[in-house]
């Protein structure tokens, strides 16, 4: 990028994925000076997403054209038109990618920007094309595109082999979490309906999965602990009714308290002391990172499938059973601050917005100045 220009970006989100929303509003939100950035929404009256967001940063376009359909030739070429006053288009899930086809198709004739598109693993069903055809409809459209970002191993796997992208355009980046915000511990009285109390120590159970797989796991590792040991358990639907049931049948519904998180994570991970994980594929990765930078502790057989995020010192712990491991943590305050510390430290080191901010400039700036424009 030509020093002490700006950069105009846009951003294309034809769906209401939470990741692509969340990962949109981050990078407005860390990576502004030099870019200006414009959004093509996927529901223009909501915004909510934005919360917290400079919205004089931010430019929503209104008269984008219609992506969803058949790649037809003129469809293809007024999507590509719409992307020409742009420097870079960044485009998240399936149903953008008639806009990669439309930079692929017009690359000669318009010398389109370069395009940046995301896959987050979430497939939609229907559409003109599924299974095999989509798959090559992702090959043909990604073959002029910067760069494809996926959130994990799995996607990156996905990536080189069914859509048979170059190993140098697949671009990992993971979660990222805003540690400062995760390090403020809230009021004891901060949520509704529940009270911490001074003598209480919370095991925290973030359920994304919104089933009831692992609650009797959770609930016999915490009946063996004292009864000052509270077991919350966070669903980012209503309060789970299976969770009250389960409580009822082991005798203890005063030390499991159900709670709707509503997905943020930051009101309530720093009232916890202990997060627990009973059965892997539970906590959602956001909640998770969110853990770390609170400074929680993990414990729970699930925990191993996490292992790649927690910190070394944690990770030994994973050894023991969740029992075990539930009773170290509680009866060694410095143990529990130990790791704690740790898994701050590998938050802010490796998956803090700062970094994703970076990150991203990167990509932007390699983007633009690999591509030559016709101005």
């Amino acid at each position: 990028m030509v020093r002490g220009a700006t950069a105009q970006i846009l951003h294309i989100l034809p769906d209401s994925n939470d990741a692509a929303a969340r990962r949109t509003a981050q990078i407005i939100d860390r990576v502004r000076q030099g870019y200006q950035h414009s959004i093509v929404p996927a529901r223009p009256n909501e915004r909510d997403w934005l919360t917290g967001v400079r919205q004089d940063s931010v430019r929503f376009v209104s008269d984008f054209p219609e992506l969803s359909g058949l790649p037809l030739p003129g469809r293809l070429q007024r999507i590509a038109q719409a992307m020409l006053p742009f420097d870079v288009v960044v485009t998240h899930g399936y149903e953008a990618m008639n806009a990669a086809m439309a930079r692929t198709m017009f690359s000669e004739g318009y010398a389109p920007p370069p395009l940046i598109h995301h896959e987050w693993g979430d497939d939609a069903a229907g559409g003109a094309l599924t299974g095999r055809r989509r798959d090559l409809y992702r090959q043909l459209a990604l073959g002029r595109s910067a760069a494809l970002v996926v959130p994990d191993e799995t996607m990156e796997g996905r990536a080189l082999t069914r859509w048979q992208q170059p190993l140098g355009r697949v671009k990992r980046i993971g979660e990222a979490v805003d540690v400062t915000a995760y390090a403020r511990r809230p009021k004891a009285d901060s949520l509704p309906g529940i009270i911490k109390r001074k003598d209480e120590l919370w095991i925290g159970v973030v359920d994304g999965a919104r089933n009831s797989g692992g609650i009797d796991a959770a609930l016999e590792a915490v009946r063996a602990l004292p009864d000052n040991c509270i077991l919350i358990w966070a669903s980012a639907g209503d309060h789970p009714s299976f969770v009250r049931e389960a409580a009822a049948r082991a005798g203890m519904d005063d030390r499991v308290h159900p709670l709707a998180s509503g997905g943020q994570h930051a009101r309530y991970l720093g009232l916890f002391d202990i997060a627990l994980v009973p059965e892997s594929g539970i906590w959602p990765q956001e909640a998770v990172l969110g853990a770390l930078a609170a400074g929680l502790p993990f414990a729970g057989q699930g925990a191993a499938a996490l292992a790649d995020l927690l910190a070394p010192e944690n990770v030994a712990l994973l050894e023991e059973s969740a029992g075990q491991a539930l009773h170290d943590l509680i009866s060694r305050p410095d143990l529990r601050q130990q790791l704690g510390e740790a898994n701050r430290r590998r938050a802010a080191a490796d998956f803090g917005l700062d970094r994703l901010a970076a990150t991203y400039r990167r990509l932007f700036d390699s983007a633009i100045a690999q591509t030559p424009r016709k101005r």
